[in-house]
């Protein structure tokens, strides 16, 4: 699961930097051109501005990742960790409701 993480990171990463930069949103079409690419059109869009949304967004994050070392917790601790999630995920959901009308305002450009 740590792999698959600090691969998110990295996807992340280059994804965040094209958004930026050209000023698109990335699509399923735009994943298709993306996979449709050769290395000499991959080449061209390449710049050393890549190198600190590579660095920050990416080398770092997946480092500590790497690194960090994830223990299970004793099963006493698992019903009140898992209480806790749930109460942590319903007091997100009522702060961040309003964001709903949003999603609402921007469905056509959010789904494909």
């Amino acid at each position: 699961m740590k792999t698959v993480v600090a691969l998110l990171f990295i996807v992340n990463a280059v994804a965040i930097y094209f958004m930026l930069t050209y000023g698109i949103e990335i699509d399923c079409t735009m994943v298709g051109n993306v996979l449709n690419t050769d290395q000499r059109e991959t080449a061209e869009l390449l710049h050393l501005s890549l190198l600190p949304y590579v660095l920050f967004l990416r080398i770092i994050p997946a480092v500590l990742v790497l690194i960090i070392r994830v223990q299970a917790p004793k099963r006493i601790w698992r019903p009140a960790l898992a209480l806790g999630a749930i109460g942590v995920l319903a007091a997100w959901s009522i702060v961040t409701s309003f964001t709903m009308l949003w999603y609402d305002r921007h469905a056509s450009v959010l789904a494909p």
